[in-house]
């Protein structure tokens, strides 16, 4: 979905993170979140979707 947006990205993580995000407002719709679905706490998330360069 990201590729055929023509999105551009500064790195993975912040490619990533648009789909956590879409993931989480998902789940909110049936009282989830990304911490209770999938045990991905916020420190995990930020790992994983930050720039590092």
């Amino acid at each position: 979905m990201q590729s055929a947006s023509g999105q551009r990205f500064a790195c993975p993580g912040e490619r990533e993170r648009f789909a956590y995000d879409a993931q989480k407002e998902w789940l909110a719709l049936f009282g989830a979140t990304l911490a209770t679905a999938f045990d991905i706490d916020a420190a995990t998330l930020l790992v994983g979707t930050v720039c590092t360069h």
